[in-house]
């Protein structure tokens, strides 16, 4: 009867990361790019003054200039909230800019919210 070879266990890990090692460096030998710039953009929002809506601001802290976008939905007085409202922005290094979410619809109390923002990197020309 024949056995069947065995394989050591390390063996295994060991081809497992060179795998991944070769298929994950890219063919020119250069480093693998972010698709996304959203962990070096900063989000605040605060009050507007007399409390007529919020500002949702951005700042860039990425290396190059990034294309944002912010999503936010206007609640009035405790009802369902409204249609997604959005801006859209091109911040350069270090720059740092706000839209307005204005509550200007609502008679009374008022919430922004599920805001969401994404950014990416400017693509040279």
């Amino acid at each position: 009867m024949v056995k069947p070879a065995r394989i050591a266990p390390w063996s295994i890990s060991l081809l497992s990361l060179s795998l991944c090692a070769a298929l994950g460096r890219p063919a020119d030998g250069g480093h693998v790019q972010r698709r996304s710039a959203d962990r070096c953009v900063r989000y605040s929002q605060k009050m507007e003054r007399g409390q007529t809506g919020a500002a949702l601001s951005l700042r860039n802290g990425c290396r190059t200039a990034v294309t944002c976008t912010i999503e936010w939905k206007l609640v009035c007085g405790g009802g369902p909230a409204g249609g997604v409202e959005a801006a859209s922005m091109e911040l350069e290094r270090g720059e740092k800019k706000e839209v307005s979410a204005s509550a200007a619809a609502c008679d009374r109390d008022w919430q922004v919210t599920d805001v969401r923002w994404t950014c990416d990197p400017v693509r040279a020309p």
